[in-house]
């Protein structure tokens, strides 16, 4: 009986040990930095979209309180920070339109929802918009501890003005 505690005992351990070495991000949600082909994309509105099936296969609700493309921060010269949830930074898809969310939000009050993929599809301008992604892993130079875990964006910009951002072990280019 003794034996078998300590044996469940270190399988906690080990266990627990082994899931705290997990890539930041891993559980499908990550922070990145991105840099777009063309800066002006933050302005417009992203939609999923399949080549497989050549369609639009999800676009963004009535209020825009979400988007298929990253929408981020703005950092240092051309790149943005954002958090993801729910796909690892490898996924990331999404195509940008040529509307602005003020134009959607007009759209979606005319079609109430409906019907909007063929609009949609015909405004894609770009899909594969993002010249650059990086995923951040999980550290201390990276991240502040200061009442709670927060992204360092001043650092993050010190290092991207400096260059040593792209070499960074903390950082990964995952396009």
């Amino acid at each position: 009986m003794k034996k078998t505690c300590i044996y469940v005992l270190v399988a906690i351990i080990v266990s627990a040990v082994v899931s705290c070495k997990k890539k930041f991000g891993e559980d499908g949600g990550a922070d990145v930095v991105f840099k777009y082909k063309n800066e002006n994309y933050a302005n417009y509105v992203a939609v999923a979209y399949s080549d497989k099936k050549n369609r639009v296969t999800g676009y963004p609700d009535s209020s825009y309180a979400f988007s298929f493309g990253l929408r981020g921060e703005k950092c240092s010269g051309d790149y943005y920070i954002s958090s993801i949830e729910g796909c690892s930074p490898k996924d990331i898809r999404g195509c940008f339109t040529d509307i602005t969310v003020s134009e959607y939000k007009e759209i979606w009050k005319v079609t109430k929802g409906k019907d909007i993929r063929d609009t949609l599809k015909s405004r894609v301008i770009d899909r594969d918009p993002y010249a650059e992604i990086y995923s951040l892993h999980y550290d201390t130079v990276l991240y502040k501890h200061e009442g709670g875990v927060s992204i360092n964006i001043d650092k993050i910009n010190e290092m991207i003005e400096s260059g040593e951002f792209f070499t960074y072990k903390g950082v990964e280019r995952v396009k």
